[in-house]
């Protein structure tokens, strides 16, 4: 039979330790590396926030080859420009017509 009023109140401090201790072991990140690489940060919201459609992904910035993820990599688009002499001759005029262009650096006109 358990008495009453006997029972210690668990600190929360050793809870948060406990925590950090099961998450080193399952990922291998040290609790003092904030926001290491490939680490996915902790979710931190207001109360009533709503949540995104879709997250991001992990180590999104860390992409080394442009349109990893695209359907048609730039490899392809290189290939079939080397590859095709009237496709290059179209990207080849774009870009003199672009090079040719007066170009002026200004402030956006905000009244428009």
């Amino acid at each position: 039979m358990a008495r009453e009023g006997t029972a210690t109140p668990v600190d929360p401090g050793l809870i948060a330790r406990l925590v950090q201790g099961v998450r080193y072991t399952l990922t291998g990140v040290k609790p003092d590396n904030w926001f290491g690489p490939g680490q996915p940060l902790a979710p931190v919201a207001q109360e009533l926030a709503l949540g995104r459609q879709f997250d991001y992904s992990v180590n999104v910035n860390l992409r080394q080859n442009p349109r990893a993820n695209e359907a048609i990599s730039f490899d392809h688009m290189r290939g079939l420009a080397d590859g095709y002499d009237f496709l290059r001759l179209v990207i080849e005029t774009r870009k003199d017509q672009l090079c040719s262009m007066r170009w002026t650096i200004r402030p956006k006109d905000e009244k428009a």
